[in-house]
Order: C-alpha cells, then sequence, then structure tokens
C-alpha cells in the first residue's frame, strides 16, 4: 500500500493518477473540505482527520504502507516531521512531494520574512494589509496588524469555521473576503484593488499557490509586498515532478509494496 498524505494541488493529482492506474494507494487528508476536492468516485480511499506522531505510526502499520509519499502544504511543517520520523521508526520509505517553489522576484516593494512577526518591521499607521496567509495563522497576524495602526482584509476559505474564528478575532465583514482559489493575476488585481490595499502578505507557496500571479498584482498596483519564507527541512528524499514521481512508484517502489 502507498499512503498519500495530501493537502495540495500535486498530492490530490498524484493520488487520482495512482487510482486510475489501479496501483493500490490510500490519501490522508486534514479536512473534510480537502477530501471534497477529489472526485467522489475516489472518496472510500481517503481518510479525514490530522495524524500526530503516534496515529501516524499506528496507521501505517495497520495499512502495512511500503511508501509513505508527503505531499503535504509546504508550511505543515509538523505534519512533515511526524511523517518522517513515523515512516523511519516503521521501516516505511518516506518520499517527499515538494512543489516547486520558482523563487521570489527580486523587486525594490518585495520583502522576505523568515517569521511571521517580522512583518511589524515594514508596516505604518493607516495602511491597508491584504493577507492570503489563510485563517490558520490569523491569531499572530491579527494583532501584528492591529498594534501596527493598519487595517488587516484576510482571504479565507469559504467555511463556517473559519468565518467565525475571523470575527472572533474582531474582523469585520468588510474585512474578510471568502473565496476559494487559486486566482488569476487579474481577479487579485481588481481584488486588491477594491479594498484599496497597501501591503500584500503572502506564503512562498509556488505557482501552484498562487504565489506568482498574486506577486505580480499587487507590484502592478505599486503595492509592497511581504513574502514569508517556506521552512527548510532536509528531507532523505524528494522529488518535484508529478510525472516522475509516478514513474518511480510504477517501476521501482510498486516491487516494495509487493514485499509486504
Amino acid at each position: 500500500m502507498i499512503l498519500i498524505l495530501g493537502g495540495t494541488t500535486e498530492g490530490k493529482d498524484l493520488f487520482c493518477r495512482l487510482q486510475k492506474l489501479k496501483v493500490p494507494c490510500l490519501m490522508s487528508v486534514a479536512s473534510e473540505y480537502a477530501s471534497q476536492l477529489v472526485p467522489e468516485k475516489y472518496i472510500d480511499h481517503i481518510r479525514v482527520g490530522k495524524l500526530g506522531l503516534a496515529e501516524m505510526e499506528k496507521f501505517l502499520k495497520n495499512e502495512q504502507a511500503a511508501v509513505v509519499v508527503d505531499a503535504t502544504h509546504p508550511f505543515a511543517v509538523e505534519a512533515s516531521q511526524n511523517a518522517m520520523e513515523a515512516a523511519n521508526s516503521t521501516g516505511v520509505l518516506y518520499v517527499r512531494l515538494e512543489r516547486d517553489l520558482g523563487g521570489i522576484p527580486e523587486h525594490p516593494a518585495v520583502e522576505v520574512v523568515d517569521e511571521l512577526a517580522e512583518i511589524s518591521n515594514y508596516l505604518s499607521p493607516g495602511k491597508v494589509v491584504f493577507s492570503t496567509l489563510g485563517s490558520k495563522h490569523l491569531d499572530e497576524l491579527s494583532p501584528l496588524i492591529k498594534d501596527a495602526g493598519c487595517r488587516l482584509v484576510a482571504r479565507v476559505l469559504p467555511q463556517e469555521e473559519v468565518m467565525q474564528k475571523c470575527l472572533a478575532l474582531g474582523l469585520e465583514p468588510a474585512d474578510i473576503v471568502a473565496m476559494q482559489g487559486v486566482f488569476s493575476k487579474g481577479l487579485n488585481r481588481e481584488i486588491f484593488s477594491h479594498f484599496g490595499a497597501d501591503w500584500l502578505i503572502t506564503k512562498e507557496s509556488g505557482r501552484e499557490g498562487g504565489q506568482d500571479s498574486k506577486i505580480q498584482a499587487a507590484l502592478e498596483l505599486q503595492m509592497q509586498v511581504v513574502v514569508w519564507r517556506r521552512p527548510e527541512l532536509d528531507y532523505p528524499l524528494s522529488y518535484t515532478s508529478v510525472d516522475e514521481l509516478v514513474e518511480k512508484i510504477i517501476k521501482e517502489y510498486l516491487a516494495e509494496v509487493k514485499k509486504k
């Protein structure tokens, strides 16, 4: 069995391709929302819910997994660390499907930070800050923006619990953009312009995460941009191409599956 830890577009693509090829595989995703992005015909091969280290080790053993493909988001550090440790302790081959980030453009209006708190170094009172970080980091981001005397506009997923979190943190309905991406440069530009945004805060999420279209739209509007750099982990084995990984799985890794 091949276990795919999903959460990204490329993880979903890998899972669907392996299903079509009749390769025995399961995909684990953290939320019900993520599972809904996969074709319904494959729903029986999806596990929903976060996996801690002990749970992941148990899951790998119960499913007799031979390979675990970590296709989680570049910022899901804990999930990747748990996957590597669980694979090592259970003797399962760990493979990282790493998103090709493509690089951050060098531009006078683009700043790069390693920690979210560093954005305070660049903000000034009265500015409109447009965040595309989602809801996960709002707890940390919201007070930083408030302390800087700025208005925060947050683009988040259109889910009830997410909206409740935004409101609980003090965001007004007029400061919440509940939409599912990825968005084109044109749509990003229209949204940024509508809110009169001065600053864009985004993650280093690569083209698949809409990084390029967001930054390009912001620069065309002469906005300032802060990019939160992706955390770096020491992966033992990684691929950036779904095509290459599928080929490897078919030609080599299935031999490991047959041994289980």
